[in-house]
C-alpha cells in the first residue's frame, strides 16, 4: 500500500469526521463511533506502514501518534458517555490541522 495514499485517506477520513461534526450535529452516537473507528483504523495503518521498518523520531511520526491517541481517547469517551460526541467540533479541526 502506498504511504501517500494512506496519508490522503487519513486526511479525507478526518475531513468526513469534521463534516459530520458540523453539518449533522444531531447525528446518533453510533455514527460518531463508526467514524472514529474508521479514522482509527486508517491512521493506525498509516502509522504501521510508515514505521514498519523501525521508529523514526521525526515530527511527522509524533503528529501521527498524537492523532492516533486523540482518536482512541475520543472513541472511548463516546462509548462511555453520550454527551462526548459534542467534542467532535472541537477535536476535528485540530486533528485535520495536525494531519496536514
Amino acid at each position: 500500500m502506498d504511504i501517500l495514499f494512506l496519508i490522503f485517506l487519513s486526511i479525507g477520513m478526518l475531513s468526513l469526521f469534521a463534516f459530520f461534526a458540523y453539518a449533522k450535529p444531531n447525528s446518533s452516537r453510533l455514527t460518531y463511533i463508526i467514524l472514529s473507528s474508521l479514522n482509527l483504523v486508517v491512521v493506525g495503518l498509516d502509522l504501521f506502514f510508515r514505521h514498519a521498518r523501525g521508529w523514526s523520531a521525526d515530527l511527522s511520526a509524533t503528529l501521527s501518534v498524537t492523532i492516533f491517541i486523540c482518536l482512541i481517547v475520543y472513541l472511548l469517551l463516546v462509548i462511555i458517555s453520550r454527551e462526548s460526541k459534542r467534542l467532535a467540533p472541537l477535536l476535528s479541526p485540530y486533528l485535520i490541522i495536525l494531519a496536514i
